[in-house]
């Protein structure tokens, strides 16, 4: 159950000949099928998932990976070649009783096995190599296929379903608790409670590189994981970004918790974390267009980072870190607009390169400028969370059927 040499990797899946073998003994199997199963039971008609696996006989012998992986052709063809003789050794001493491999070099004046024969066998088995595959037939392939697909439209119909009834829950409460609170309407906006859809407009967001969403937070490893929309149907130019983030390394370099980028031409809008200072927050830009470093993060703790920029009509940029404003200035250079299906969103990569190590909880992008007080208020509010047990009160008895409760946190879109 492994496969020799000096790897000796286990064989994860050998358990199922010698499974084959136990049951055909147990079943008092017919011999001759038993040895015609064994060295053609892939072929033989009808075809049967215990036919496929019962040739796992011909590769249980020893292989040699590294041998295999020689970048000479010819060490490759030579190990091949013992491969070969293990399999007709193999079948011919278990069901014949006879060493057919004497005959490998040369014909031996008493044996019954001439040299022809023995190559003769060996193009019978030619095509047989070392591996894993699937023990069902072609007809079993199909029917999962099959069955796969309807599993998956009922999934798709039940998830939409339930995306409509989440949607429903949020709103109720979001009524219920509007009274005295902001008005902030954003014109996307992410969660990453078990989606990559944008809550407000449907536009979906994809993961990259190890991405993954794990308790309402989408988690970066800082070296390739990302997440990045669909295209933005409209242009823009006036704009906010903003995001909830913990950073796991505070001297991590180059990372962009959102990035609005184009392409071709590589122009982009960011907030960048340690691009030109250590532990510097930043206004990202190509080729620091419209960049000033701003002030550091000094303590590694726990605690989400609530980061906005906004881009106003006047060419002014904002850069604000929990609800303070960390500078204010007008780049020489004109706001840029983005055009529409050319630009998306990435979180957690600045552009081609530059990621970052960390967990965003929440992404919101506005169609206009927020002003200071805006940028304050949505601090204080925060990333509003509520419970799936919240969301399920607000549902009829038969809605709660359809969405159950999941202990899990969501976002409200209140804000």
């Amino acid at each position: 159950e492994s496969q020799g040499f000096e790897r000796d990797k286990i064989r994860p899946d050998a358990w199922h000949y010698r499974d084959y073998v136990i049951n055909s003994f147990n079943s008092d199997k017919p011999y001759d099928q038993f040895v015609r199963e064994q060295i053609a039971g892939d072929v033989i008609k009808p075809l049967s998932s215990e036919g496929i696996i019962a040739t796992g006989f011909l590769v249980a012998g020893p292989w040699d990976e590294v041998g295999n992986g020689q970048k000479s052709n010819l060490m490759r063809m030579r190990v091949r070649e013992e491969e070969l003789e293990d399999i007709i050794s193999a079948v011919g001493q278990t069901f014949l009783g006879v060493t057919i491999n004497c005959a490998r070099c040369h014909d031996h004046k008493f044996d019954p096995i001439p040299q022809q024969d023995y190559y003769a066998i060996k193009a019978v088995f030619e095509g047989v190599f070392h591996g894993s595959r699937t023990y069902l037939t072609p007809d079993d392939v199909k029917q999962r296929e099959l069955q796969s697909k309807q599993i998956f439209a009922k999934f798709v119909v039940a998830d939409r379903r339930r995306r409509e009834l989440k949607h429903t829950a949020i709103q109720k409460l979001s009524r219920q608790s509007a009274d005295g609170e902001s008005n902030l309407k954003p014109y996307y906006r992410w969660t990453f409670d078990g989606d990559t859809t944008d809550l407000i407009r449907g536009l979906p967001g994809y993961l990259f590189q190890g991405a993954k969403m794990e308790n309402g937070r989408l988690i970066l490893d800082g070296k390739a994981a990302h997440m990045k929309t669909a295209p933005l149907p409209t242009d823009v130019g006036v704009k906010t970004l903003e995001s909830w983030v913990k950073l796991t390394d505070l001297d991590q370099r180059k990372g962009a918790v959102v990035s609005l980028y184009q392409d071709p031409g590589s122009v982009f809008d960011a907030i960048v974390y340690g691009e030109r200072r250590p532990r510097a927050w930043m206004v990202g830009s190509d080729y620091f267009k419209r960049t000033v470093d701003q002030a550091n993060e000094e303590k590694d703790d726990e605690s989400l980072i609530h980061m906005v920029v906004s881009y106003a009509l006047d060419n002014s940029i904002a850069l604000y870190r929990n609800g303070e404003l960390l500078g204010k200035y007008t780049p020489k250079h004109p706001l840029q607009k983005f055009d529409a299906k050319k630009a998306f969103l990435y979180f957690g990569r600045r552009t081609r390169s530059g990621y970052l190590k960390g967990e965003i909880e929440e992404v919101r992008m506005y169609d206009r400028a927020l002003s200071a007080t805006e940028v304050k208020q949505s601090f204080e509010a925060g990333p509003i969370l509520y419970s799936a047990e919240q969301l399920a009160k607000t549902l009829s008895p038969s809605e709660r059927k359809e969405y159950p409760p999941t202990g899990k946190r969501v976002s409200s879109p209140r804000n």
